[in-house]
């Protein structure tokens, strides 16, 4: 289920590296906080600091490139959600097991339960390096919206 998971995202990156052309964007380092909330930051909706509009661009082109940023990164995040939805369920999944396997061996409940927690279906914590590799994946596919955006303004 996990390379499952990870080839979706991978995907995902491949497909938006391909609509889009190389830029010269820094990346921003993933963070390491508890959730999924806090390892997939945000994105803001425009680039305040992006470049300044060149003599000659259309205000409607700049406005129409802004929206498609704006749905790829919403695209983006969504894959990363689902991603790390999955990974939780599988999680949760395997913990079930891993419990009922335990009770079957004729272990308490309480016994079974301390050593293989409930995992939530959906937000969960995940580990360290699994989260990590989707919040990569997700950056990098934000990176490349973001290169786009800028290619549609030249």
């Amino acid at each position: 289920m996990a390379a499952a998971v990870l080839a979706a995202i991978v995907s995902v990156t491949l497909y938006y590296r391909q609509s889009s052309t190389p830029s010269q964007i820094p990346e921003r380092e993933p963070s390491t906080g508890a959730s999924r909330a806090d390892r997939l930051s945000a994105v803001p909706s425009h680039t305040s600091n992006g470049p300044a509009p060149e003599p000659g661009d259309s205000t409607a082109a700049r406005l129409r490139a802004q929206a498609r940023l704006q749905e790829c990164v919403k695209k983006v995040e969504l894959a990363a959600k689902v991603s790390w939805d999955g990974m939780c369920a599988a999680l949760a999944q395997r913990q079930a097991e891993q419990r009922d396997n335990c009770r079957q061996q004729g272990r308490t409940a309480a016994e079974c339960s301390s050593s293989y927690a409930e995992t939530p279906a959906k937000d969960c914590l995940l580990p360290h390096e699994t989260a990590v590799s989707i919040a990569q994946a997700q950056q990098s596919a934000k990176s490349d919206c973001y290169q786009q955006f800028q290619a549609e303004l030249r």
